[in-house]
């Protein structure tokens, strides 16, 4: 785990990122420059799945393409997940004040942590992720949907393709969920439109 404090103070909030396929905790901390919200606290998490050919570098929150395993996998991430919000909160962190933000593989764990979350999250942001868990959706009969989504995606992604993504992402809001979402004329990565897009979002939120 990777725990960037706050620049200034009082601190907003405390944003949790999970990485992408291949990735590592360390992926994703160049966003706590990037997106000049110095009042908040970054804690980047690492998945535990090591990815082929990355001689142990390159992490993920359960192996892709999935295999037969994937459901543990997913649970395990995911506890590994609740474990840093239990953490915060005994802390003394609102759970109000913690956003979940992961990139593709890493936005997908932060909605299966939404969706099964038993305390009340500040929001959650989706950097060109998808939405692995319709089904188990439908048959969840208490859900906190107050929790916002921010939702980003490339259109020219070639490895989460749009269509795909948009209607896995956007079936939350037949839940009842309220999802914002954008797209970018990119491919599979983060824009800095997409990043001002998030930091007005937050803004709005925290």
């Amino acid at each position: 785990m990777y725990d960037i404090p706050p620049k200034t103070l009082p601190r907003d909030g405390v944003i949790i990122l999970l990485h992408g396929w291949g990735a590592n905790g360390k992926d994703l901390l160049p966003l706590a420059e990037a997106l000049r919200l110095p009042r908040l606290r970054y804690i980047a998490l690492e998945g535990k799945i090591d990815a082929p050919m990355t001689g142990g570098h390159g992490k993920g929150w359960f192996m892709f393409p999935p295999t037969k395993s994937a459901t543990e996998e997913i649970n395990s991430s995911r506890r590994q997940i609740v474990a840093a919000i239990d953490k915060l909160t005994d802390e003394g962190v609102p759970a109000e004040k913690i956003v979940l933000m992961g990139f593709s593989q890493g936005g997908s764990m932060a909605l299966n942590t939404l969706i099964n979350s038993q305390k009340k999250v500040g929001a959650v942001v989706v950097m060109s992720g998808f939405f692995l868990d319709q089904e188990a959706l439908k048959q969840k009969n208490s859900l906190i949907t107050e929790t916002p989504i921010f939702a980003g995606h490339g259109i020219h992604d070639n490895l989460v393709p749009l269509h795909l993504a948009k209607e896995s992402i956007l079936s939350l809001n037949d839940a009842g969920f309220t999802v914002g979402w954008h797209e970018y004329p990119c491919e599979h990565r983060i824009m800095v439109e997409e990043l001002q897009d998030i930091r007005a979002f937050l803004e709005k939120v925290l």
